[in-house]
């Protein structure tokens, strides 16, 4: 199961679909996300050196996008909300149309939107184009941990599962290689307390047979 990709609930959006997940007894199910994992898989997959900056510098990402697409010194609330929907559904080769239905905007605010992003970020659509050109020639996406999926359909069809293959799975990995790392130390902790404890309860036994051996030896020798 450790070695298996599987999609988070977020993936599961019908809300009749999710109810048939029920914690066990005495446990209790929450939501967990990783910050910004998604924008960074896809800034280093696509050798994006601007995005990978900001990421260094520790900056705010969707303002500083939003200055960018916008251009403007200060963003609005509204527009750094766009830019975070916005710059997500691009990156994930969300249609215009389905963008301006998802984000109220028109189809040509959307398709604006897009064209910007991609003149301010040639790396992310030539990083598209290698996704497709491999997929085409081999029907596989393949992440950084060398997790590859196959695709049987039409790859034109695909191309945003092919493309969100790549964060979704490596933020995964990400999580189960911290879970075990997790799940190890508590392992260590426990065998450490173990012994600790052992030794403990030896001594303190060992302390208490010293009195009894010296007052039998005081006794006997009166």
């Amino acid at each position: 199961m450790d070695d298996m990709f599987i999609p988070g609930l977020q993936r599961w959006t019908k809300p009749n679909v999710r109810k048939i997940f029920l914690p066990d007894p005495d446990h209790v199910l929450f939501e967990v996300d990783l910050k910004q994992s998604d924008a960074q898989v896809v800034a280093w997959d696509a050798d994006d050196p601007i995005m990978k900056q900001m990421f260094r510098e520790g900056v705010d990402l969707h303002t500083e996008n939003a200055k960018m697409i916008y251009a403007c010194a200060t963003p609005s609330p509204h527009q750094r909300q766009m830019a975070k929907h916005g710059v997500h559904a691009t990156d994930f080769l969300v249609t215009p149309k389905t963008m301006a239905k998802k984000l109220d905007m028109t189809i040509q605010q959307a398709t604006n939107f897009q064209k910007r992003w991609f003149d301010i970020h040639p790396w992310i659509p030539k990083w598209h184009r290698k996704l497709e050109m491999i997929a085409m020639k081999t029907r596989t996406s393949t992440n950084a941990f060398g997790y590859r999926r196959i695709f049987f359909d039409r790859i034109q069809s695909i191309m945003p599962e092919i493309i969100a293959f790549i964060p979704q799975s490596t933020t995964e990995r990400h999580r189960q290689d911290h879970e075990s790392y997790r799940r190890r130390s508590a392992s260590r902790n426990t065998r450490r307390n173990t012994r600790s404890t052992t030794l403990t309860t030896s001594t303190r036994q060992h302390r208490r047979t010293i009195p009894c051996f010296a007052l039998a030896n005081d006794s006997s020798s009166n």
